[in-house]
C-alpha cells in the first residue's frame, strides 16, 4: 500500500502522545509488531484525536475549499490518484486510491470515515480492491469522554465478511486533560489480554515530566522503559533522559539536550549515549531561522574522534507568505557539501499547495482535514457548501471556550454576534489575546461583523507555554476567558 494513503488514514502522527517538542527518536516499543505491520493504523493521527481543533455546531460554514483529488508519482514510479468526498460539515468521509495501469485507473484501496456530533472521528475502515470488488481489510473504532478526549481505540481486521478483534488501547486523563495512562491489550483466545502500559506525569504547567512503559509478563506489569524531562522557565523542553529496566534497576541509555533562541525556536539538539558510566556525545543538530521564525537551515553533525563532524544539511526557502517552496538536502563528502536531494513546492494565490516534486506534502484545510503525500504530484481543489443552516437568528452574545484547551500551538475560538430585535446588523468586534500579566499579545479581530456565528484560529507558535487570556468586546458586551498553551 502506498505511503500517502497510510499517512492520510486518520491523519495521525505517533508523536502526539508527547505534547512537548519531538526529539531524535519517538519510542514505540510498546506497539506490537503486528500492529506496526498494520501501518495504516500504526501512525494514526492521534494529534487530530487528542489535540484537534473542533468546529462549533452553531457555526455556519458557508463555503470552504477542500481537496478534490491529487495525482502522485512515488519513488517506484507508480502513479496514484486520490479522490475525496466530504460530509456537510466539511469532514472527509471517503478517500479512494486508484493506480494507473496501461493508461487506465484501477481501484486499489478505499478509506471510509465517520464522526460523532462533536466532529470526533469514531470509525475508520480500510477496504482493498480484490477480484473486482471491495474487500474489508482493517477497521478502527474510537470512543471519547464528555470532554472529547479519546478514551478507546480498537483495531480489527476483516476476515470472511466479519471483523476480528486484534488490539485495543484504553486512555485516561487528569482533570486538566493531560493523558496519564495508556493500556494496550491483544485479542487472544476470545478475550482481551494485557500487552503494554504507559504512565505519564506532569508538572503544574502541564509539561510532561516523566513517561514509564511496562510490559505484561507472567501476569504482572514489568518495567521496560522510562523517560524524564526538564524545562526552562518558558516551558521549553531542555533535557530528556531515557532509561531502560536492566537487572532490576533503571539504567541510562540516551540523553537529549535542547537549546532555544529568545523567540523559543529550537536552535540545538544534542544526543548523548551512556557508555562506561558516562555520557558520550553522539549526534548534534543545529537550526537557523529567518525573521519570520521559518526554519532555513538544519545541520546534523556526528561525534567522531572527539570532534563534531558534518553529516547532512537541509536548506529551506519560503515565499513572501511563509510557504515552504524549496528544500535542498546535502551530504558532507570530501570536506564539502554535495547536493543529494531537492524538493519543490508551488502554491496558488490563496496559499493552497498545487504541486510538489520529490517532497513530503502535508497540510490542513479549514475543516481540519489533514492531507499528506510523498513523491511528485499535483493537487486539485473544489469548494463545498455546508447544508447545515440555523433556522433562527441568534439573539445573544456568546464567547465559547477555546478548543482544544490546553493547545499546541493552534486553537479555535468561537463566538456569536446577536441580531438586535430580530434584525441582522453590523457591529464593531474586537478580539484580543493577553498574557498572564495583562499585556496585549495580539489582535485577532478588529472590524465590523454582521450578526452570526464566527470561528477564528489563534496560532501561538512563537509564544512560550503558559496561561493566556482572550477578550471579546463589541458595544457594551465584553467577556474574557482563559486558555493554556502547552509546548
Amino acid at each position: 500500500m502506498n505511503k500517502n494513503t497510510l499517512l492520510f488514514l486518520f491523519l495521525f502522527t505517533f508523536s502526539i502522545i508527547f505534547a512537548q517538542k519531538d526529539s531524535f527518536k519517538k519510542p514505540n516499543t510498546f506497539i506490537p509488531q503486528s500492529i506496526e505491520e498494520l501501518s495504516v493504523f500504526q501512525k494514526f493521527n492521534k494529534a487530530f484525536l487528542l489535540n484537534k481543533n473542533k468546529l462549533t455546531e452553531k457555526n455556519v460554514l458557508a463555503i470552504g475549499i477542500v481537496v478534490d483529488s491529487a495525482i502522485v508519482i512515488n519513488d517506484d514510479n507508480d502513479t496514484t490518484k486520490y479522490l475525496y468526498e466530504y460530509n456537510s460539515n466539511g469532514k472527509v468521509i471517503l478517500q479512494v486510491g486508484q493506480i494507473l495501469r496501461n493508461n487506465e485507473w484501477i481501484n486499489r484501496e478505499k478509506l471510509i470515515y465517520d464522526y460523532d456530533i462533536n466532529y470526533n472521528l469514531t470509525l475508520g475502515i480500510l477496504q482493498i480492491w480484490e477480484n473486482e470488488a471491495w474487500v474489508n481489510s482493517q477497521k478502527m473504532v474510537y470512543e471519547y469522554d464528555d470532554r472529547n478526549n479519546l478514551t478507546l481505540l480498537i483495531w480489527q481486521s476483516g476476515e470472511d465478511e466479519t471483523w476480528i478483534n486484534q488490539y485495543k488501547e484504553t486512555l485516561e486523563y487528569d482533570d486538566r486533560n493531560n493523558l496519564t495512562l495508556e493500556v494496550w491489550q491483544s485479542w487472544t483466545s476470545e478475550a482481551w489480554v494485557n500487552y503494554g502500559k504507559s504512565v505519564y506525569e506532569y508538572d503544574d504547567s502541564n509539561n510532561r515530566t516523566s513517561y514509564t512503559h511496562q510490559n505484561w509478563e507472567n501476569e504482572i506489569w514489568v518495567n521496560d522503559e522510562k523517560n524524564i524531562c526538564e524545562y526552562d522557565d518558558r516551558n521549553n523542553l531542555t533535557l530528556e533522559v531515557w532509561q531502560s529496566w536492566t537487572n532490576e534497576a533503571w539504567e541510562n541509555y540516551d540523553k537529549y539536550t535542547f537549546e532555544y533562541d529568545d523567540r523559543n525556536n529550537l536552535t540545538s539538539e544534542i544526543l548523548q549515549k551512556w557508555i562506561n558510566e558516562d555520557w558520550i556525545n553522539y549526534e548534534k543538530v543545529t537550526n537557523e531561522y529567518d525573521e519570520e521564525d521559518n526554519l532555513i537551515s538544519e545541520i546534523q553533525l556526528n561525534w567522531i574522534d572527539e570532534a563534531w563532524v558534518n553529516s547532512w544539511k537541509n536548506t529551506l526557502e519560503y515565499d513572501d507568505k511563509n510557504n515552504l517552496t524549496l528544500r535542498i538536502e546535502q551530504m558532507w563528502e570530501d570536506e564539502a557539501w554535495v547536493d543529494y536531494a531537492q524538493e519543490n513546492y508551488e502554491y496558488d494565490g490563496g496559499n493552497k499547495m498545487t504541486s510538489f516534486s520529490n517532497g513530503n506534502a502535508s497540510f490542513q484545510d479549514e475543516f481540519d482535514n489533514t492531507y499528506s503525500f510523498e513523491g511528485t504530484g499535483f493537487i486539485y481543489y473544489k469548494t463545498i457548501t455546508d447544508i447545515k443552516k440555523e433556522n433562527a437568528l441568534v439573539n445573544k452574545f456568546t464567547l465559547e471556550q477555546n478548543y482544544p484547551n490546553p493547545f499546541n500551538p493552534v486553537t479555535t475560538i468561537n463566538y456569536t454576534i446577536p441580531a438586535a430585535n430580530g434584525i441582522k446588523q453590523s457591529k464593531q468586534v474586537i478580539l484580543k489575546i493577553y498574557d498572564a500579566l495583562g499585556r496585549e499579545i495580539k489582535t485577532l479581530i478588529n472590524e465590523k461583523q454582521n450578526s452570526g456565528n464566527y470561528s477564528v484560529k489563534f496560532n501561538a507558535a512563537n509564544l512560550p507555554s503558559g496561561i493566556y487570556f482572550y477578550r471579546l468586546t463589541t458595544g457594551s458586551f465584553s467577556e474574557t476567558k482563559k486558555m493554556i498553551l502547552l509546548k
